[in-house]
């Protein structure tokens, strides 16, 4: 689900962290406190310099549509991060 009227990604949604579920400062990083984050990659490693739309953050309760994106590549399979 990506915010509505947003661009199509161009590459397959890899990964989306449930922002919420995170413990405070646990990244290290400034990340927001609800929402998802969605990172988007090709499975084929090219290095071809940075990507600007790699992530994607959506607020919670943000209007979402269903994109999808054309690709040859079968779904990656579900399952949860555990942190040790």
């Amino acid at each position: 689900m990506l915010p509505e009227g947003g661009p199509d990604p161009r590459r397959s949604l890899v990964v989306s962290v449930d922002c919420a579920l995170l413990p405070t400062g646990a990244a290290g990083l400034p990340l927001p406190g609800d929402g998802h984050l969605l990172f988007f990659a090709d499975p084929d490693l090219d290095f071809r310099g940075q990507r600007n739309d790699a992530v994607c953050y959506v607020p919670a309760g943000a209007p979402t549509a269903v994109r999808h994106v054309a690709t040859t590549y079968e779904p990656f399979p579900s399952q949860d991060m555990r942190t040790m």
